[in-house]
């Protein structure tokens, strides 16, 4: 996880080399809470932030943000399961094309 200012200056950077992603539920769990956690140890306070940008591996659309790969499963959108979670607006796309739009 990296939490970026608007002129792409890196703010805080939050990572574990034991992820793996998986379709489980609590691969989803680990995956909101590192997020949050990331969040929390930044300093930074919620409405500072505009939202959570996500890539995911596999087809992902990019307009609803859901994955046909991982977590299609969930009684919402995994967009929506995450806005809930982290209390904060939530963009998904494929890993691919949101490293792309980084550089």
């Amino acid at each position: 996880v990296s939490i970026v200012r608007i002129d792409s200056t890196v703010i805080y950077k939050h990572f574990s080399r034991a992820f793996v992603l998986e379709d489980t539920p609590d691969c989803l769990n680990f995956s909101s809470s590192f997020i949050q956690t990331a969040i929390d140890k930044s300093g930074l306070r919620p409405e500072q932030l505009i939202g959570v940008g996500m890539g995911l591996a596999g087809t992902v659309n990019g307009r609803t943000g859901e994955s046909t790969h991982y977590f299609n499963t969930l009684p919402l959108p995994l967009v929506n399961t995450l806005e809930q979670a982290l209390s904060l607006p939530v963009f998904i796309d494929n890993d691919t094309r949101v490293i792309g739009i980084a550089e």
